[in-house]
């Protein structure tokens, strides 16, 4: 794992296979810099009912939209 490239990879993976602790740990870093695909994937986890990640994923997108980011599902 380089130090200069962002983990982006290793942190989906993480969001995917990980503990709830863990996966909101790897969001947050994810957040640090946004992209498209990282909004629609928060997009489609506020989707999902049962997903524990739901309310966190809304206030991740809640604060990139304070941001100025387009955060709408596409």
């Amino acid at each position: 794992l380089s130090s200069k490239v962002f983990p982006d990879q290793l942190l989906y993976a993480i969001v995917e296979k990980g503990q709830d602790s863990d996966k909101k740990v790897a969001l947050h870093y994810l957040v640090e810099q946004p992209t498209p695909d990282l909004i629609q994937f928060l997009n489609m986890i506020i989707k999902q009912e049962n997903n524990s990640l739901r309310d966190y994923a809304m206030n991740l997108l809640f604060s990139l939209s304070k941001r100025g980011l387009d955060i709408a599902w596409r």
